[in-house]
């Protein structure tokens, strides 16, 4: 999940009496202080203005409370953070006139923060063996604190932000999502609402209604659809993981894609309310698993089906991975799971399709590996041109991989029989390039037996470029240094014999010249 939810620490238990009384039926009025005097009519406090201050400073520390609750490092936090918003909050009240009624308010969504903060901390609330008393004084307090909190919801965005909060710990799911609408309607930019949405959105019903709800409330300001356009993305990523732990992968698939676009958007945006970071690392996420549904659905149909019934989806997994790398180009998974959908295709048995696969993987991306498959691919249907011009790019971004510069040699020499000079340049440099590698004494034994398989298979064919150019004697030589490495090579046992032949049957002593004839 983007944003998971931390467990929750256990600090020292609230008193039973507390539980007890406020099941007694606490909550008629604020739960600290007391109403602020009354003013004259028509009188100007003296400390308005630093009321008006007082205001926005405790509901900014209230929402500092709101983000505490986030954080298991800040958990400890949230209470005395949510006293000193009540604190300031009581002066706000205190100054009158207009500030009383938003001041109120705030303080009963402090207050209100607080007593559930200490609910929570006793640490019963995930206690499933609690005595019968306990857990009707809980649910008892947490009806009265949103009959509490119901005048003052509308007042001020906290305090609906409180009552959400308590709907969900509380487990009224249905409830919370109504009065998140009600929140949204009322301040559609207010960003507490926006992140009970990408923390708890997967518990809050229809995650498509209620994105296109998001996105209409939050259509009348800028700020507003900035808003709406992150929760929405981060509502329908939730919305298609929950769709796959309940087997509906269509609906994953889908809801992941319009993820996917929701947070292009959410990039895109001047003013993102969200890290770029998480942003593009959420994109990637939804990507990566449309793509991995759309793929396991086509090789899950694939041996009844056939190609043809498959290709829609082996097209779009190619498109969703890819988009996936684009966005986060060091992601190995990323890579290699873009390269199943290629192999995809050869699974199918279509060469020419796994060959055009990487060809477009490899153009689209620039990538060595890919060239090289591309070019062998093409080798195995006879585009013999198209493979060298794919060999040479992969050798000019990998120019000290051994076997990619033998591989390119190998088309000029065996399929083109053009160029031999440089052939015969390549083939010592792929020897010169895995002897190199070899002498690396930390070698694992997979990496050792790949290097020393692309200098034998150099000089097996560096031997036989010689031998049909006349040089027997190098070709000899060279082939008794394959052998001495690998003496278990029937094709290099087979091409010294065909050497040794060659002179007989010529005549020629060793050191003179003959040429070995193509086969």
């Amino acid at each position: 999940m983007p944003y998971p939810r931390p467990a929750l620490p256990r600090p020292p238990a609230v008193p039973r009496a507390l539980l007890l009384a406020l099941a007694a039926g606490a909550g008629c009025a604020p739960l600290a202080g007391s109403p602020a005097p009354q003013p004259p009519a028509g009188h100007t406090s003296p400390t308005a203005a630093a009321g008006a201050q007082s205001l926005r400073d405790g509901l900014a520390l209230l929402d500092e409370a709101f983000a505490m609750r986030r954080q298991q490092e800040q958990w400890e936090e949230v209470r005395p953070t949510a006293e000193d918003a009540a604190a300031l909050l009581e002066q706000a009240r205190a100054a009158g006139g207009d500030l009383e009624t938003p001041a109120g308010a705030g303080l009963a969504a402090a207050e209100a923060l607080v007593v559930w903060q200490s609910l929570l901390e006793t640490g019963v609330w995930a206690e499933p063996r609690e005595s019968e008393p306990v857990v009707r004084a809980r649910a008892a307090a947490a009806s009265a604190l949103l009959r509490l909190l119901e005048p003052a919801a509308t007042r001020v965005p906290q305090a609906r932000a409180v009552r959400l909060i308590l709907l969900e710990g509380s487990g009224q799911l249905e409830a919370a999502a109504a009065d998140l609408r009600r929140g949204l309607s009322e301040a559609p930019e207010y960003h507490e609402f926006h992140e009970f949405v990408r923390y708890q959105g997967d518990s809050l019903g229809d995650p498509e209604a209620l994105a296109a709800f998001i996105e209409q409330a939050g259509a009348g300001s800028p700020r507003g659809r900035a808003q709406a356009t992150a929760s929405t993305a981060y509502l329908l990523l939730n919305g298609a993981e929950s769709a796959e732990w309940q087997g509906r992968a269509a609906d994953a698939v889908r809801l992941h894609e319009r993820g996917a676009e929701a947070f292009a958007r959410a990039l895109a945006a001047d003013d993102a309310p969200v890290s770029r970071l998480d942003l593009a690392g959420n994109r990637a996420y939804c990507l990566g698993n449309a793509g991995r549904l759309r793929l396991q659905r086509a090789l899950d149909q694939l041996p009844q089906s056939g190609l043809d019934a498959v290709r829609a989806d082996l097209e779009a997994a190619e498109r969703l991975y890819g988009d996936a790398l684009e966005q986060r180009p060091d992601d190995p998974d990323a890579h290699a799971s873009l390269a199943r959908t290629a192999d995809a295709w050869y699974q199918a048995g279509d060469l020419p399709g796994v060959r055009d696969a990487f060809g477009r993987l490899a153009r689209r991306f620039d990538d060595a590996d890919w060239w090289n498959n591309h070019a062998f691919f093409c080798r195995e249907t006879g585009q013999y041109e198209q493979s060298f011009a794919a060999y040479e790019r992969c050798i000019a971004l990998a120019p000290d991989n051994a076997r990619y510069v033998n591989d390119t040699a190998l088309i000029l020499l065996y399929h083109l029989d053009r160029d031999l000079d440089r052939a015969e340049q390549l083939f010592r440099r792929a020897i010169a390039l895995a002897r190199h590698a070899l002498d690396n004494p930390f070698l694992d034994d997979a990496a050792r037996d790949g290097h020393l398989l692309a200098c034998t298979d150099a000089m097996l064919n560096l031997s036989l470029l010689l031998a049909r150019s006349g040089r027997l004697d190098q070709a000899a030589t060279q082939l008794d240094e394959l052998l001495a490495l690998s003496p278990e090579r029937t094709d290099a046992l087979e091409l010294r014999a065909q050497v040794d032949e060659t002179r007989r049957a010529s005549g020629t002593p060793a050191g003179a010249d003959a040429a070995l004839r193509s086969p």
